[in-house]
């Protein structure tokens, strides 16, 4: 994700205000309200639902005070969709392909609703949950 970012910021022109990072988003090395939009695509669906909280709140944390924070969670509809394992009611393991090889990922189902209420209670006003694809959105704002 972070290679399409930088690429479509070069294409768009807009590489010199755009950055990127690639960190432990459950304890990230930056500022209290230090990013005006934050974005987090495809990450916490791979934490299990205690860390996933707190890794938002780390999100909402650095999001500056009327900042804007986008992710997204895969759908779980989607993820039962394709090769894998469910350990339990809230976890999914989906078996990849990486060459000849098979990679077992991890993933945790949210819902909708159940997503917005992890964001709310870490502090975001709650803008919209949607689905479009094979993905949850959530977009919110720190006030």
């Amino acid at each position: 994700m972070v290679e399409v970012g930088w690429h479509r910021a070069f294409t768009d022109g807009i590489a010199w205000k755009a950055n990127y990072l690639v960190c432990d988003v459950s304890c990230l090395p930056l500022k209290d309200d230090s990013i005006d939009l934050t974005v987090s695509i495809a990450v916490v669906h791979h934490l299990p639902k205690d860390l996933t909280k707190r890794a938002l709140r780390e999100l909402f944390r650095v999001t500056s005070r009327l900042g804007t924070l986008f992710l997204s969670v895969w759908l779980p509809a989607a993820m039962d969709a394709v090769e894998g394992d469910s350990p339990s009611e809230d976890e999914r393991t989906v078996w990849w392909k990486k060459g000849i090889a098979k990679v077992g990922r991890r993933y945790w189902r949210w819902d909708p609703e159940e997503l917005r209420g992890a964001c709310s209670s870490s502090g975001m006003a709650y803008l919209d949950a949607f689905v479009s694809g094979k993905n949850i959105f959530i977009l919110a704002l720190k006030i």
